[in-house]
């Protein structure tokens, strides 16, 4: 199940946030494990992979989204947003509890 690894990517960072870009990439890791050079598959398309996973993930209140403004910079033209995932303390104990009964 995909969903498990996005958990494994997220406990192996200590429950903390990650951008989805790393997700991504971390995701890649672990989804496609023969893609080594990361060339089959570009991050657009491992990002329309893990969508589905993560909207379950969300649904289901076991990880959060938090958008994340960027610092209006005057030398800086571009005012990106980011977009982070995080492990809530709910998704936290829901683990706890299937490892307990697993």
């Amino acid at each position: 199940m995909s969903q498990s690894e996005i958990i494994r990517i997220l406990l192996r960072r200590g429950g903390g946030s990650i951008t989805i870009s790393e997700l991504a990439i971390e995701y890649n890791k672990e989804h496609f494990p023969q893609n080594h050079n990361f060339q089959q598959q570009n991050l657009v398309t491992i990002k329309k992979t893990m969508q589905h996973d993560v909207a379950k993930l969300l649904r289901d209140r076991i990880i959060t989204k938090t958008i994340v403004k960027g610092l209006e910079n005057r030398d800086s033209i571009t005012n990106r947003s980011t977009i982070r995932y995080t492990l809530t303390q709910y998704g936290q104990k829901q683990l706890q509890e299937f490892f307990i009964t697993n």
